[in-house]
Formats: structure tokens, sequence, C-alpha cells
């Protein structure tokens, strides 16, 4: 005799979905006062964007909703980024509920797409770099403050275009806001929550410079804590700039200068792949950069050895010294 099956219970997503301008939570039409939906225009794992617009001000605005799964944190995290002023940030306006207590939060509008749907276009790599130094100078900004920002993928970075308004902000042409900060308060730890940061950030650097030997050119320990990633990634960035965009014979030496800064700031590279990196790189020579090396490195100015074929014992044994005393810092 078969037994009968019980019918598995479905649990509501509660992902809201637009219907003829009108949000709807599994099966139930929601009411947002003063607010009137045009558009879905994201998702993330706890909730959707849409465009709208503010009928009491006349605005554009985007209004995300949480899912059933966010709900818990959704003031929380509401509550964090409305606190962090800075034009490299998303604006929120304001937090709400609707008519049956589905929590909402009121945002600027941003006529862009995000970061990851920009990559799946074919872009230059010096408008990736510029991408990166936004990046990295929105979080520095965060991290200065003792903030986290808690989910920075490429998914949660609006890139769009500001017609060249603000050419202080966004010297390199390419503009861009920070969303969706999270929050700290449902992880078990600061440290997994610090961890899963930095992670974040290695992926985010590996898949601006995807085609660039990042894994070889850098030897990145363990545990760095993300501004010291920030920092590491920002003199990656500029030595490949520095490599690539450089054509003029004359500024050789210059460059090679300015590369070798950037190299013993953040000690993090393989001096070797550097060198074999400049060999085929347009910007300077590996001579130049051979040559700089040995000089900075070594605090005996005198020494013939600065201008040898190759670098030195000294050289390498005083830049993984330069290494410790970076981590020592964090």
């Amino acid at each position: 005799m078969s037994r009968k099956r019980t019918p598995l219970k479905v649990r509501p997503s509660g992902r809201p979905t637009l219907d003829q301008g009108r949000v709807r939570i599994d099966g139930r039409t929601h009411e947002f006062p003063d607010i009137t939906f045009v558009d879905e225009i994201a998702e993330g794992a706890n909730g959707v964007v849409f465009a709208a617009r503010d009928s009491l001000l006349d605005r554009r605005i985007a209004v995300k909703i949480w899912k059933a799964r966010g709900v818990a944190r959704s003031q929380l995290e509401t509550k964090k980024i409305a606190n962090i002023s800075h034009p490299l940030f998303v604006t929120t306006h304001r937090f709400g509920r609707s008519d049956d207590g589905h929590p909402f939060a009121v945002m600027e509008f941003i006529d862009g797409q995000s970061a990851k749907s920009w990559l799946h276009e074919s872009r230059s790599l010096s408008e990736r770099i510029a991408v990166w130094r936004l990046y990295s100078r929105a979080l520095t900004y965060l991290y200065g403050k003792g903030v986290l920002h808690g989910d920075p993928h490429l998914g949660n970075v609006i890139i769009f275009d500001d017609d060249g308004e603000d050419e202080h902000l966004y010297p390199d042409g390419i503009a861009l806001k920070i969303a969706d900060t999270g929050t700290s308060a449902f992880w078990d730890s600061r440290r997994n929550f610090i961890e899963r940061e930095s992670e974040i950030i290695v992926e985010v650097a590996s898949l601006l410079f995807r085609d660039q030997p990042t894994d070889k050119l850098l030897a990145i320990s363990d545990h760095i804590p993300p501004s010291g990633l920030l920092r590491i990634f920002n003199a990656f960035a500029s030595v490949v700039g520095h490599m690539k965009f450089n054509n003029e014979p004359y500024a050789y030496s210059i460059v090679a200068g300015a590369i070798v800064n950037e190299v013993i700031k953040c000690p993090f590279f393989d001096l070797d792949e550097l060198l074999d990196f400049a060999r085929v790189s347009p910007g300077t020579t590996a001579n130049r950069v051979m040559n700089r090396l040995n000089w900075k490195l070594d605090q005996d100015r005198s020494n013939s050895d600065n201008w040898a074929e190759e670098l030195t014992d000294k050289t390498r044994f005083s830049y993984e010294n330069a290494k410790m005393e970076f981590l020592a810092e964090l």
C-alpha cells in the first residue's frame, strides 16, 4: 500500500514584484505613500531596487524594498549608509514601511549600471584603473571613519555618466557611486566580517585587472586588512599605468623612478617578475627600474653594486625588511 505524500510547504520568498505600477509581495499589494513606481532596475540577495517618483517633491528616486531574508536587517543597513556623507556614496533620503509594515528605503536615483554589468563590455585598462581609483577612494574614506562596507562587490558599485560636470571628483571621466553597505550585526565575529571584506576587495581587483599579471607581480600575505589591500592595489594600478601608458623615451627615467617609489611604498611586488614585466612594457626599461631599486634600497649611496647587472642581495634583503615593517604598521 502506497503512503500518502504530504504536500511540501512553500515558504513565502518575500520578493517584491511590480504589477502595473504597484508593488506586490507574496501575492499581496502593498501601499507606499507618495511613491509612484516605474520599473525594476536592480536585484540583490536581500532586496529589489525600483526606479520611482516622489509625487510630493516631483523628483526621480530609487526605492529599495527588502525580500523576506533581508527584513530583519533592513533598518540597520539603511541607518548605516544613511550616515555616510560622501559624494562617492549613494545618498539615502529616508527609511519607511508600507501599509503592511514591509520595510523600504528611498535613495537618490542614479541613471547608470552596476560595475559588474559595465565590465561585461570591452573596457580599456585606463577606464578600469579609473574605476579602481574611485572605488579605493570611497572605501578609504569609509575605513578612515572606522566603518567596514560589508559587501563592496562590483554589483554594489554604480557607474554612470555625469557629463563632465564634476571634473574634480571624476578627473578621468568615469563617474561612480557605491551603494548597499550591509551591516555587521548578523556576523558571528568581527574577524570573519573583516576577512570577507578583504576577500571581496581582492576579487574586485582581480576582475578589474583580469588581463594583467596580478598574481605574478604581487605576493600578498594572508590576513591583510582591507585598508592595507587598498594601498597595495593602488600601488599596483599606478605601476601598471606607468608601464603601459608612457610612450616617450625621454621620460623613461622619470617613469622608472615613479614605479620604484610605488614598489617600495607597498613592498608586496615580486621584484623579478616586475623586471620581466618592464622588459615587455613600453613605459620604461628594466635596467632603469633595477638600478633605481638598487639605489633606493641601499643606504650606502657610494656602493658600486647599485649599478650592477642584476638586483643585489642587499636590495632583496632590504625589500623583505620593508615588507615586514609594512605588515607591522597594519
